[in-house]
């Protein structure tokens, strides 16, 4: 019926790996794989979130039943086609995992207020107080991450409003990135009109960051621009614009991932 429902999506060839909770027989994660760039379509026609229901449904069943292996598997599609392959306990990556989350742009918000900080705040417009910032110790050892600038108070948005000023990326050290252009970011004509009415209206500014291989997962590997994408796609969902300091935009337009 399903690959009835979703006779194109289902011509190209792809897969589905899935694990169940150890605790309880209800899906805990997925892991997507495609042949062809449709990931817009299998979100957008509904086959993503119904392929989802119908494989909890199946966990559920079979837990019911007692029937074995009932934790871990693959859906295959293509060529028209849609089948399910259980296997045994461990057998597929995300059993590595003791907890697989999906998340969603949900999940943003708690996410970045659990990610660290660099030490100190941007309180006030001179040099010497992005340099404080920036130069420090723990952002000469921040590499390969997504960082975030926070205002202290929410500026308003589209759609609601958000602490988060911008989302960067960067593979080398925050400090090699950015403390050679702290005296840009307080001095120059539009930095400086930026910066001083964010921190007049919306208070000191901090940075936030993260390891970006939990976010950036693609089919050839791990990806800094895919997990700045992540984000900024999840903060677009939520506010119907990037934030207010991001030139950069993205592609990217998953609506979950797995982690």
């Amino acid at each position: 019926m399903l690959a009835q429902q979703h006779s194109e999506i289902v011509k190209v060839k792809g897969e589905v790996v899935f694990c169940a909770e150890d605790h309880e027989d209800r899906l805990s994660g997925t892991s997507w794989k495609l042949e062809e760039d449709v990931s817009d379509q299998v979100t957008e026609t509904g086959f993503k979130l119904h392929l989802i229901e119908l494989i909890d449904n199946f966990i559920q069943y079979r837990g019911q039943c007692d029937e074995l292996p009932k934790k871990e598997g693959i859906v295959r599609f293509g060529s028209g086609e849609l089948s399910i392959e259980w296997l045994p306990d461990g057998s597929t990556h995300l059993s590595d995992h003791s907890t697989v989350a999906v998340l969603t742009k949900d999940d943003l918000y708690q996410l970045v207020n659990e990610f660290e900080r660099l030490p100190g705040k941007i309180d006030e417009l001179s040099k010497s107080a992005f340099e404080k910032v920036y130069g420090s110790e723990e952002a000469a050892k921040a590499k390969g991450i997504i960082y975030f600038l926070l205002s202290s108070k929410p500026v308003p948005r589209l759609l609601g409003e958000s602490r988060i000023l911008y989302i960067g990326q960067t593979k080398t050290s925050f400090k090699s990135r950015y403390f050679r252009y702290a005296s840009l970011h307080a001095t120059s004509n539009a930095n400086s009109l930026k910066f001083f009415e964010i921190i007049k209206n919306y208070g000191p500014i901090e940075i936030a960051f993260c390891d970006h291989k939990k976010f950036g997962n693609t089919e050839s590997g791990n990806s800094l621009l895919q997990a700045e994408g992540q984000f900024l796609w999840w903060y677009f969902q939520n506010h119907c614009e990037y934030p207010p300091i991001n030139y950069t935009k993205t592609k990217v337009r998953k609506d979950a991932i797995t982690a």
